[in-house]
């Protein structure tokens, strides 16, 4: 699943086939599935980045908290994490999705980086893509 359209709808992405050794035996084309409905939920999407040195520059491992306030007021918390190798001969992006629903409010961003430092953030609001960098 991924954002490949960047308009806050998630696609779905088929990657067929199989291991190049086995040649024209495997035909099947790859896929993209995408879905058309009103837009009228919110979401955030986040990319964080390492520095190379302390953290992978992609952040594997990095476990993402989004608290958010629905219309009632109630608070609740999402939670992601930044996997590496995730499928056979495909990969999820690096930058998660958080979908808030048509009422979500986020309020705090809690990134634990894979080194365990741990950051939050609070200057962003729904509809945005955001890239966090890891703190010098």
């Amino acid at each position: 699943m991924a954002d490949v359209n960047l308009d806050g709808r998630m696609e779905l992405i088929v990657s067929n086939g199989g291991p190049a050794s086995m040649g024209d035996q495997v035909r099947e084309p790859n896929r993209l599935f995408s879905f058309d409905w009103p837009m009228d939920n919110k979401w955030l999407f986040v990319r964080v980045e390492g520095d190379g040195v302390h953290v992978s520059r992609d952040a594997i491992g990095a476990r993402l908290s989004l608290t958010v306030e629905g219309r009632d007021g109630a608070v609740h918390t999402l939670h992601r994490r930044i996997y590496g190798g995730s499928c056979f001969s495909a990969q999820n992006p690096y930058e998660v999705g958080f979908g808030l629903g048509a009422t979500g409010t986020p309020l705090v961003l809690t990134i634990q980086w894979p080194d365990g430092r741990m950051t939050e953030h609070v200057d962003f609001t729904a509809g945005e893509r955001w890239v966090v960098p890891y703190p010098d």
